[in-house]
């Protein structure tokens, strides 16, 4: 018996009134605010029921998936193809495609789980006889729902609830950037328009909040690893006319706030990105526009004073293979405009180049890469010339250990990734890094705040060394299993803005993740 009285209807499957039933829950468990004049206005969830919520939810998808999935979801004579098993279990159970009526609608759900173990050790203070090891777990669990007709309407929404546990040595007095608890992660509105050749829409629009993706995330990227990610309250048209593909944006990004609603930031970002499609010899050429600003008088000059943000950054990338094994991808990106009230004038290049060997079905690719970001010259003479690097992903580029950001940076690396085994991967990669400007900072990767600064340049540029290790084993598109380790190595810029509570020895991070969806 369907207690919202729907049982009647055609698009009342069961997965949907398991929604529902969560929605009436949801609102018996909800705290609610009342005002003077005896309206209420929702404030948040009890925290208790929120931390459940997401779990209870995904053990109710996942029963029914599990015994779907008993039967044969896949053919496993067929290893070339991709191998979705857990998302064809959800087809059978029920929870994917299903029609609303005889509208020509759709209704599906989806989700994933991302579990990730981690103990850390340095990373504040890169002093050992402080001993500010930490030791947690963070979770992060998403669920969608989508309404859609064909390629030319979809409406999605997912909610993310994010956590840390058994955090031997929370921060006190600082937001977790770990935790979120549960709340509206994406909801956005697309639809096509104008038909191409393949009738499909050569025109789209995307409305609502949601991730962006551009290239290889140098300046716009969803942060995946990352236990929050990061999204963006944002208005997409792709056009697509023959041989090219344009996006124009305009983008707020969403700042997270553990005990309540996310909100949307003050700065807004509006450009366009233009790829060039079907270029001989499988090449990828773009390029792009952006425009950042703020005009929240909230950026100090270097006389103190305070202003908005106006900056530019144009730039583009190309990428592709030649001579058949080998691989190249180069990128330039400059800005210049304003911040703080002194004009800033910037640019970063990153070029990468990789041989792959194969062996058999197995291959090793040997790789190297260099980045060069500017820095400011001289911190008093009213010109900004550290590089900003917009809304990067900055996991993928200077260190795993998320240390050094990518500005005021220069990052010469070799990279080892070698396939084995069918499903696994071993990546291996050795970054040394150095100080553009040696007046400046090195910035922290995750925050882009200064983490050691040396204002009279005598500390040098040597800012160290990192390797990292990771080794994968995806079990089919919908599960994989990642572990490994990062070292960063200090080095004498370290030692030479070292004090009584920071010091210059080898920060560590070891982790084992596992992540499943459907």
């Amino acid at each position: 018996m369907c207690l919202c009285g729907l049982d009647d209807l055609p698009f009342c499957s069961p997965a949907i009134l398991t929604r529902v039933r969560a929605v009436a829950f949801f609102r018996e468990t909800s705290k609610f605010s009342t005002h003077s004049n005896g309206s209420f206005a929702l404030i948040r969830p009890n925290r208790n029921w929120v931390r459940l919520l997401p779990f209870a939810a995904l053990v109710l998808c996942w029963l029914p998936l599990l015994r779907a999935a008993e039967g044969g979801a896949y053919d496993v004579s067929k290893e070339d193809l991709p191998n979705f098993p857990f998302t064809n279990a959800a087809r059978r159970a029920g929870f994917k495609n299903i029609p609303i009526g005889s509208s020509g609608f759709k209704f599906s759900l989806g989700g994933s789980e991302q579990v990730r173990f981690q103990s850390l050790n340095n990373r504040r203070d890169f002093l050992d006889r402080l001993s500010d090891k930490d030791s947690s777990i963070l979770t992060k669990t998403r669920l969608n729902a989508t309404i859609f007709k064909d390629q030319f309407f979809k409406f999605f929404i997912e909610a993310q609830d994010a956590h840390e546990f058994f955090n031997t040595k929370p921060g006190r007095g600082v937001d977790n950037v770990n935790e979120n608890e549960l709340d509206l992660y994406q909801a956005y509105l697309e639809f096509g328009l104008l038909l191409d050749v393949v009738d499909k829409p050569s025109l789209r629009f995307r409305l609502g909040r949601q991730e962006l993706v551009y290239d290889h995330e140098y300046l716009i990227g969803d942060r995946d690893w990352f236990n929050r990610g990061q999204v963006f309250d944002a208005a997409q048209a792709r056009w697509r006319p023959d041989g090219f593909e344009i996006d124009f944006l305009w983008a707020r990004p969403v700042e997270f706030n553990n005990h309540n609603w996310d909100t949307t930031s003050d700065t807004n970002l509006a450009g366009y990105h233009l790829t060039a499609l079907g270029v001989p010899g499988g090449h990828k050429l773009a390029s792009y526009a952006w425009y950042k600003w703020n005009a929240q008088r909230a950026f100090r000059g270097e006389d103190r004073s305070r202003g908005g943000e106006y900056l530019w950054t144009f730039g583009g990338v190309a990428e592709g293979n030649f001579a058949k094994r080998w691989d190249y991808a180069a990128e330039l990106a400059v800005n210049a405009g304003e911040r703080g009230g002194d004009p800033a004038h910037s640019f970063r290049i990153d070029a990468h180049v990789g041989y792959t060997i194969p062996i058999q079905w197995r291959s090793v690719r040997l790789g190297l890469s260099y980045t060069y970001a500017t820095g400011d010259k001289d911190p008093f003479d009213g010109k900004a010339g550290t590089f900003d690097s917009l809304f990067s992903d900055p996991f993928l580029f200077h260190g795993r250990s998320l240390v050094a950001a990518g500005t005021n940076l220069r990052d010469l690396t070799a990279h080892l990734t070698a396939k084995v085994w069918r499903g696994g991967m071993i990546e291996l990669a050795y970054h040394h890094l150095r100080l553009s400007r040696s007046r400046d900072a090195l910035f922290h990767a995750l925050t882009f705040a200064p983490l050691r600064r040396d204002r009279t340049g005598r500390a040098g540029r040597e800012a160290g060394g990192e390797l990292d290790l990771q080794i994968t084993h995806k079990f089919h598109e919908n599960m994989s299993i990642t572990g490994g380790g990062f070292f960063y190595f200090p080095s004498s810029f370290f030692e030479r803005t070292a004090t009584r509570t920071r010091g210059g020895d080898t920060a560590r991070n070891v982790f084992m993740m596992f992540k499943i969806n459907f």
